[in-house]
């Protein structure tokens, strides 16, 4: 999709995260406290 444009013309841009890192990532908080109500009702 991005092939043979410049940078800044780019339709998608990643935007790459650390892994488990809740202070960059916030889904990593909701995932953190699904995971703990599944361990804990499961």
């Amino acid at each position: 999709m991005n092939q043979g444009k410049r940078q800044e013309e780019w339709l998608i841009r990643c935007i790459r995260l650390a892994p488990n890192a809740p202070e960059q990532n916030p889904i990593e908080d909701v995932w953190l406290q699904g995971k703990e109500m599944v361990r804990r009702y499961w």
